[in-house]
């Protein structure tokens, strides 16, 4: 059973990690501690930790990453230690880790891809293992979700539908990898993008979503992670999700206590837990090109008919 390392706090003089509060978390999450601290040891976690802050930095938590509002400077050293990148793109981790803040934590949500590309990195290094062998293991393989994977084999190109006419970076037909940039660039393997699934296995990583994340995921971490934040004021987002808003892009029925994700390149998961179910929908809303936007009308209609239909 996985559970959440985000729920670690900073550690710093004023949000100093207390060794008995962790280790009563560890024996409440002891398959945490194997997996992300190494049995318990905090000096790993409190290393990076120490690197994801700064002076400007006072208020910032690991948490703060997945909810797209914080600082996204961190793990300087874990990174090179663990990182899958060439030489030759360095200086592109240099330029990302020293994006600074737009502002202050919890004032806005905005929407970033750069805290989930370092919390992929602070959980390969905690892990020990890549972020793509950690997702196979503890993920796609528990629920049976076969064809779900980072960087598809080229013999199953021919499967995937192309995403764009690629005319400005990689200058061809982007077919069977990852459509966005950033984690192309990063060999295909991000925590913000790069992975490959069929319908019928995203609705089987839903169906677990439904059973409170058996069994994988405990269910207090699944109400955590698609509870609606308190904060920035006015949001719609929880952790790593995002819940309906007026308009939605789940239409007018999905319940309050729904949670979903849109993907850039027209797909999205609508869940919704009173109503026990879940929309999978794939498409490929960017070929050839990035112009249209008629995705935003398809989507509500198309939660709009499935639930009016039942």
């Amino acid at each position: 059973m996985l559970a959440s390392v985000v729920v670690v706090p900073c550690y710093n003089e004023e949000k100093r990690l207390k060794t008995g509060e962790f280790r009563a978390f560890v024996a409440e999450n002891p398959k945490t501690a194997f997996l992300f601290v190494n049995d318990g040891n905090t000096d790993g976690t409190r290393d990076l930790l120490d690197e994801l802050n700064r002076e400007d930095s006072d208020s910032f938590m690991v948490l703060h990453l997945e909810r797209n509002c914080g600082k996204a400077e961190a793990v300087r050293r874990g990174m090179r230690e663990a990182s899958r990148l060439q030489p030759i793109y360095a200086g592109y981790w240099d330029a990302d880790l020293a994006t600074p803040l737009v502002a202050p934590p919890d004032s806005i949500a905005e929407y970033s891809d750069i805290g989930f590309i370092v919390l992929g990195e602070f959980l390969e290094h905690l892990g020990g293992i890549s972020l793509d062998v950690f997702a196979q293991k503890e993920i796609f393989a528990p629920l049976g979700m076969a064809r779900t994977c980072f960087n598809p084999a080229a013999d199953c190109t021919s499967e995937i539908p192309p995403t764009e006419d690629d005319r400005n970076f990689r200058h061809r037909v982007i077919q069977g990898e990852v459509n966005d940039e950033n984690a192309w660039v990063m060999g295909g393997v991000s925590g913000h993008a790069g992975l490959f699934a069929p319908a019928t296995d995203v609705a089987r990583f839903a169906e677990c979503m439904l059973r409170g994340g058996a069994p994988i995921l405990n269910t207090a971490t699944v109400e955590l992670f698609t509870r609606r934040l308190p904060r920035p004021p006015n949001t719609s987002r929880a952790l790593g999700w995002d819940t309906p808003s007026q308009p939605s892009s789940s239409g007018a029925h999905f319940s309050s206590r729904s949670f979903g994700h849109l993907g850039y390149t027209g797909t999205s998961l609508w869940i919704d837990p009173v109503r026990q179910l879940s929309v999978t929908l794939l498409t490929n809303r960017t070929w050839p090109n990035r112009s249209s936007q008629a995705i935003k009308q398809v989507r509500p209609r198309l939660h709009d008919t499935i639930v009016e239909a039942l």
